[in-house]
Order: C-alpha cells, then structure tokens, then sequence
C-alpha cells in the first residue's frame, strides 16, 4: 500500500508541475459516492459500500483533460460463510473529453452549462481481503478505467461533476478466491465538487497603440449616471485582459459624452466616468500607477450631435497609450 500511495503522490505532483509550467487551467475537486462490486465466485448479494475520492485535472484544451483520481472504498457481499470484504486503496489516471454544447448553455443563472463527459484510462487498485486468514494485500492495475456523467458548471466558481466509474481489474483476487472466470470488476457512482484555477493565457482582444486611440462607445453607464451597466463591464474585463497581456503599457482612460445638457455638467460626468472606468480596473488587479484620467465632456465629438446615432458614437470611453 505505501508503494501505491508514493505513485499517487508522484502523479499528483507531476500533474501540477505540468499546469504551473503552462499556466493551463486546473481543478481540484472531491468526491463522495458508493462503490459495487462485479465479482463471478459469488452468488450471495452484494453491498453497497462508501467511497471518498479526490480529484486534480489539467486541462489542456477547453473541452480535455488529464487528471489523476485517488479515492478509498471497500466492496463486500453476504454475511457468513462465503462472504468477502476487501478494503480498497486505488487511483485512475484519466483523460476526461467534456464537450462544450451551446445549447447547453444558460447565460447568467445559478448554473450557467451543462456538460457531458466521459472518462478513459488507466489505474492502479491496492485491495486487502480482510476476510482471508492470512493478512495479505494485492495490487494491481486497472485496464480500463473507464466513466460516463455530467458536469453542472456555476458562475460561483463552484462546479458538481454527477457519474460513475468503472473500474476493470487485472486480477481475479479482490474477492480473496482467484479461479479461470473473468477477472473481478467494480463500479464506483460519485458526486464531485470542484473548482478550477490558473486560468490559461490567451491572445489579448484589444492592443494599445500610441498614435491611435481605442475607442469604445459600448462601455455604457447607467442614464445620467457614472456607474458602469454589466454590460459595460463585460467590455472592461477584455481590456482589462488586454493590459495584463501588455503589463509595460501606460493608459489614458479619457471620457467624452454627447451635447445633451449644460457643457459644465458634460464635462463633469465625462471626469467621473473615466475615474468609474479606472475604479473598476484597479479592483480587478490593474496597477492605479499605469491609469491616468480626463473628461472632455462634449469637446471632442467624433460624429454629429443632431442624431441619436451621431449621439451614441459620442458618449464613449477612449483609452490612449501614454507609454
């Protein structure tokens, strides 16, 4: 058992030195469920019995994994003579294909997609019969392992995987009894709760160039107001993403709004909008030192003000590289 637990240990490791090194996004979950076992030697009813597992994956696309599974749980059947028991100390080494279905998808509820998965791969089975005279254990592997279920995904950053695995041994010994039949077999059902992290690096959406502006009327404020929509936020995240990319460049975060209104009061909104734009980008991990604000208020248009087109155009957030 100490050698299946120093393979464990060594995947575990390996796994997570492989994510760091990439920055790929990782998930670190537990799970609970029961496990049944598949056995031919006996005819007495079989028992349901716990399992309590762990689960780390590194993904490296959007929709595959590769993760390693170490769990515990025990199999049994009948009472007397001709029962068994056998403790289990196990873990999988898994690729998990979960396919990102749009219809799927569910936008900002509680659950925000559903996924289905499958698992296949490798393991290795630690079991002690405990009810054989001699205290012995066995190891061996498992040739397939293999798990079918669905990932329900949350916008709270906590996510329940819901399905089974199959474990398919290469021995007849978990029963304790070995002899020519098919080798011994056991099911494992499980709920999981996850979370992911390390989030992978991606080209940037926006780049920041000195001689031209990035001008951006869709981020949005609430009706004579400087707090930002959620709408207007979503379009922040992409430049704020932008300028972790580009953690050297420098911005102005300049606000221009259309002529509706006094020109005094304009060129105050536009200053506070531009200090709400900075204010949400120093919160989500942006340096204060690389922002820099103004508001123009109606100085600046860049379309006519005699239409409410020319009007949407002017109300806008421009950021200009300072550096």
């Amino acid at each position: 058992m100490k050698q299946t637990s120093k393979v464990i240990l060594l995947g575990v490791m390996l796994l997570a030195m492989i994510g760091s090194a990439f920055a790929l996004e990782q998930t670190l979950g537990l799970r609970l469920g029961a496990s049944y076992p598949q056995v031919t030697e006996f005819t007495q009813e079989k028992d349901y019995e716990g399992m309590i597992g762990l689960s780390y994956e590194v993904w490296l696309k959007k929709f595959l994994s590769v993760g390693i599974y170490p769990y515990v749980t025990s199999v049994s059947a009948g009472e007397g003579i001709g029962e068994f028991d056998s403790n289990i100390v196990g873990a999988d080494l898994l690729a998990k294909v979960r396919p990102d279905i749009k219809a799927l998808h569910f936008g900002n509820k509680p659950i925000t997609q559903i996924a289905p998965f499958a698992t296949v791969g490798v393991g290795l089975s630690n079991f002690y019969p405990g009810h054989l005279p001699e205290k012995s254990d066995y190891t061996a592997m498992t040739l397939p392992s293999w798990g079918l279920g669905l990932s329900f995904i949350t916008k709270y950053g906590i996510d329940f995987d819901l399905g089974f695995q199959k474990e398919e041994l290469a021995s007849d010994l978990m029963d304790g009894w070995e002899s020519d039949d098919p080798n011994d077999a056991y099911w494992m059902a499980f709920l999981g709760v996850s979370h992911t992290f390390g989030k992978k690096i991606t080209l940037p959406k926006y780049i920041f160039v000195k001689e031209a502006p990035l001008v951006l009327q869709g981020i949005t404020f609430e009706f004579d107001s400087a707090n930002l929509t959620p709408e207007g936020k979503m379009i922040l995240d992409d430049v704020i993403a932008s300028l972790m990319y580009y953690p050297e460049v420098e911005v102005e975060i300049q606000g221009h709004t259309d002529s509706d209104g006094e020109e005094s009061y304009n060129m105050d909104l536009s200053q506070r909008r531009a200090d709400s734009v900075k204010k949400y980008m120093v919160e989500r991990g942006i340096d204060p030192m690389r922002l820099t604000t103004s508001g123009w208020g109606e100085s600046r248009p860049i379309s006519s003000n005699d239409t409410p087109e020319g009007k949407a155009q002017n109300r806008r957030i421009e950021f200009v590289k300072t550096k």
